[in-house]
């Protein structure tokens, strides 16, 4: 059998006829017409037009496309000076990438350029189409997710209902539906566009209509604004200053610092009506908030592994340190003594109803016996506060009420060189307790019961 030359004139037919011979991987075609245009067809039968030229001391090779999606001459259209390529033929790309070498340039270099920039060109198109979609809603949910485990139940549960949708039945009315949260709709829009000029509006809106609730939403919002600033995902989506203009800090309500607090001669009343409320678990809860002066989520979270009877301590989990420990005083003993510990229930404040099985709500129980007792409104935190204000009558140290109430050291002497053993604390809490006692006309008398029988070692049974 004759062999096929391996340099012809290029035409479709003899590209068409061009096979690879048998017991061969691939073989080589080349056009007289453009020097260096080859077709290299491989032993199954794919073909692909390929140029080939030396750069110095090196044989370049590189291939220019299939034979089926390069015709062999480019396709034009239209006539005369309209005239159009409308498809780059094989012999033309040749001759380009042929040029390019002749001049010293390297086509595989600008090949690769090219895709880099095709690429860089696709990644801009879909960030930019991500940056328009992208709502705030979903951004807020990443940073739910990332923060959450620096919350506590109460945090993560406002950062929930700040943007919830609403038109939930709610849980103690259901005639009555939710209502959106403060932030929802701001945040249902393109995070893009929550600028300066939104927030200012929805400030401006929310601030008319519920001001404290403005103020705690725009600190929520500036957070989570700040987050999304530092994460690699969204700091090219959000307008970092769009909480910063001082226009829009001009429209936040002024904060007014809180007076509500039990005075001495409001002891009786108080403890009056709050012992006569039906639900033991709530009665005990709010007498113990007033007399630890703590937090009312760090009583609610109280499990009685917690609670040390033989040693008189507490262990509460403090948002600022942690955990922090407590004396345990007599009449709170008696108190956490008689509440009711449910099987496989670990929570002190229990309640069998609650889907976390424990205590919930206790405003509205406090609230009526506030009006049943002709007391002015005081909240669940005004009780903390009656604390250290009580503590006053008894010219208490400051250090030592702040330390059991938990709050930061506010000065290096007190932070780095006082540590206050149980002891002390105990000393004064309880001269606290049987302060509070007195003053509101509760007799009650501290027993060898709630010490466990606690004796020294050696002494005679």
């Amino acid at each position: 059998m004759k062999a096929e030359p391996s340099r012809v004139k290029f035409t479709p037919p003899r590209i068409q006829a061009f096979v690879c011979p048998p017991g061969k991987m691939q073989v080589f075609l080349w056009d007289t017409e453009v020097r260096g245009l080859g077709l290299r067809v491989t032993k199954n039968g794919a073909k692909a037009y390929v140029v080939e030229r030396k750069i110095g001391r090196e044989t370049m090779r590189m291939t220019i496309g299939r034979s089926d999606d390069w015709p062999l001459e480019s396709i034009r259209e239209g006539a005369g000076p309209a005239q159009s390529i409308r498809q780059i033929g094989a012999r033309a790309e040749a001759r380009r990438l042929l040029s390019m070498i002749d001049t010293g340039k390297d086509p595989r270099q600008e090949k690769k350029k090219r895709i880099a920039t095709d690429l860089a060109d696709r990644n801009s198109a879909k960030a930019e189409r991500l940056r328009n979609d992208l709502t705030g809603l979903q951004a807020w949910e990443a940073y739910r997710s990332a923060r959450a485990s620096r919350w506590g139940d109460l945090g993560r549960h406002d950062h929930e209902t700040i943007v919830q949708a609403g038109g939930a039945p709610r849980l103690r009315s259901k005639a009555k539906l939710t209502q959106p949260g403060p932030l929802r709709k701001l945040l249902a829009r393109p995070l893009v566009t929550v600028d300066a000029t939104t927030v200012g509006a929805w400030l401006q809106g929310e601030a008319d209509r519920r001001p404290a609730v403005a103020g705690k939403s725009f600190r929520m919002l500036r957070a989570f604004i700040n987050w999304c600033a530092e994460h690699d995902d969204y700091k090219s989506v959000v307008q970092r200053d769009c909480c910063a203009s001082k226009k829009t800090r001009a429209l936040l309500p002024k904060p007014k610092a809180k007076q509500d607090a039990l005075e001495r001669e409001q002891l009786g009343p108080w403890f009056a009506e709050v012992r006569k409320i039906a639900n033991p678990v709530i009665a005990a809860y709010l007498q113990v908030l007033l007399l630890t002066g703590a937090r009312r989520e760090e009583i609610l979270g109280l499990q009685w592994d917690d609670v040390d009877f033989n040693w008189n301590r507490m262990t509460i989990k403090d948002k600022v340190e942690g955990r922090r420990d407590i004396p345990l005083t007599p009449y709170v003993a008696s108190l956490l003594a008689g509440l009711p510990r449910l099987k496989k229930n670990p929570w002190v404040f229990s309640s069998p109803a609650a889907k976390s099985g424990r205590l919930q709500e206790p405003r509205l129980n406090h609230n009526k016996a506030l009006q049943a007792a002709g007391l002015p409104h005081i909240t669940l935190h005004g009780l903390r506060r009656s604390f250290g204000s009580l503590a006053e009558w008894l010219e208490a140290p400051v250090g030592i009420v702040a330390q059991i109430q938990g709050h930061k050291p506010s000065a290096l002497v007190e932070k780095h060189y006082r540590v206050r053993p149980m002891d002390l604390l105990r000393l004064w809490h309880r001269k606290l307790e049987e302060w509070v006692l007195r003053e509101a006309e509760i007799e009650f008398q501290a027993t060898p019961a709630f010490r466990h029988d606690l004796r020294l070692v050696g002494a005679a049974a």
